[in-house]
This record gives C-alpha cells, structure tokens and sequence, in this order.
C-alpha cells in the first residue's frame, strides 16, 4: 500500500511535459515535415555551392598572385630615383614570404570564407542554370533517339 506522505510525492520524478502544439498554425506537422524536406534537399546544395565558391575565390585570388607576380618580378628604378641605393628596388626575400602568409593565413581564411558566402547565391542560380541546359539537352537527345528509332 502507498503512503499518502506528501513528501515521497515531491521526490517523484516529474511528469515528461507534453510537447506544445502552435494554436494559431493548424499544420505544425506538415511545416515541421517541410523543414525536414528543406534541410534534405538544400543542405548538399548548400554545400555544394560553398565549396564551389570557396574554389572561385581560390582561383581569383591565385589568378591575382600570378598576375602580380609576374608584373613586378624585376622591378625597376624610376629615372627620377637613380641616385637612392639600389637594395631599395630590389624584391623583397623569398624567407619573408612564408612568414607573411602564414601569420596572416586564419585571416585569410576568414576572408576567403566570407568571399563564398557572398557567391553561394550566384553559384546556386549557376548551379540551376547548368542543371536545367543538362536537363534540356538530355530530353533533346532522348527525342532524337526516339524519332530515329521510330523512322
């Protein structure tokens, strides 16, 4: 027989709340359902189009290195400079580079992060593009193929 003590009571452990319904939205289901479907379908072109970003980022930036590079390897004096020392205008040491790039490569990477966050939105609208050319072009060739077969 149970005691009618009012402290065994207390130490009860408390009933699991039921979970609360939205009063205002009758479909709380079917919009959960959809977030499910949303996060589904959108998480790996979401992804995706990130890791696309982050590429074209990359290749602007490397694009930009190169170009740099290349137009001032040998840099030269002005004519009006002649009489400054000429360690002035050289380049400066390849063991300074390293150094440079890796003390500043977390703020790079932030750079470079948000750079593709900016272009997530382009790259999905290309990702779209380039299915809906593929899906135009595989039905162009299935009804060529039928037409062929069928003639």
């Amino acid at each position: 027989m149970q005691s009618a003590d009012p402290k065994t009571k207390a130490t009860a452990a408390p009933a699991r709340p039921e979970p609360k319904v939205d009063g205002g939205n009758e479909n709380a289901e079917e919009v959960e359902q959809q977030s499910k479907l949303y996060r589904i379908v959108m998480t790996p072109i979401n992804l995706i189009s990130f890791i696309l970003g982050l590429w074209l980022v990359d290749l602007r930036n490397q694009w930009h290195r190169e170009h740099h590079h290349h137009s001032h390897s040998r840099p030269r004096p002005p004519s009006s400079a002649s009489y400054l020392p000429a360690w002035i205008w050289r380049p400066r040491e390849p063991a300074e580079e390293p150094f440079y790039y890796h003390s500043k490569q977390r703020k790079l990477m932030r750079m470079e992060a948000s750079e593709a966050f900016l272009l997530r939105n382009r790259v999905i609208f290309g990702l779209v593009l380039v299915a809906m050319v593929v899906l135009w072009a595989t039905s162009w060739m299935i009804r060529s193929v039928v037409a062929w077969l069928v003639a």
